[in-house]
């Protein structure tokens, strides 16, 4: 609905700037620790994956794209997750574990089907990577998620992954300023809950995990 009215940049940036100064109100309130100057590559890389090329890549493909082939797209994230947890930590998941992974996909693609089948055009790649920088992304939550709070970790990855949105605010604010109550409120809500609150509590749920893909696999729902 979003991407009807607003650039796919200015989306992007808008999502992750309302929930950077969310974050900071709670850094604030809650004294959350800062980072240890030796983690600042790992955070870096885990906002540039998680939110500045999953955000500009997500919202570059849906625009071309029907939302059935956006969802199957994205649903190669919880393979690319197990793949990328296989080569770089050693997990291993047993034969039921990826028979899960494959009817989940196989799922995906017949609800696809169902409504109105899929589409094929470049929106696919800019798809495809953005499912490969999230599988990244909750690799690397992985390896902070043990050194760091939930809280630490996803509040920091959203700040650095903020910043390289900012290069777009001044073509941003002259559209910024045309928006309409609704679009304001659908805007605040993907900022506050879909970015905000949702990557807490999937950075939560990483920290709790024994691997990787017991988290990643609930994308399919």
């Amino acid at each position: 609905i979003a991407l009807q009215s607003i650039h796919d940049t200015t989306l992007g940036l808008l999502r992750n700037l309302i929930a950077s100064i969310a974050l900071i109100f709670v850094i604030y309130l809650l004294k959350v620790r800062v980072f240890e100057r030796k983690d600042i590559f790992t955070f870096m890389l885990s906002g540039g994956t998680g939110f500045f090329l999953f955000m500009f890549t997500f919202n570059k493909g849906a625009q071309s794209v029907t939302a059935a082939t956006s969802s199957v797209v994205l649903a190669t994230a919880p393979i690319f997750t197990a793949l990328i947890a296989r080569i770089f930590y050693q997990e291993k998941l047993r034969w039921f574990q990826w028979l899960a992974i494959l009817i989940g996909f196989s799922g995906i693609l017949l609800l696809a089907e169902g409504q109105g089948g899929l589409s094929a055009n470049q929106g696919v790649i800019w798809l495809l990577l953005a499912s490969l920088s999230l599988s990244i992304y909750n690799n690397i939550q992985r390896k902070l998620n043990k050194k760091y709070t939930s809280l630490q970790v996803s509040i920091y990855s959203i700040l650095f992954g903020t910043l390289p949105f900012l290069f777009y605010l001044p073509h941003a604010i002259p559209e910024i300023v045309t928006f309409s109550l609704p679009l304001i409120g659908i805007v605040m809500t993907l900022g506050l809950l879909c970015t905000a609150f949702a990557y807490v509590s999937w950075s939560k749920a990483f920290s709790l995990a024994e691997n990787t893909s017991q988290v990643s696999n609930y994308m399919f729902a």
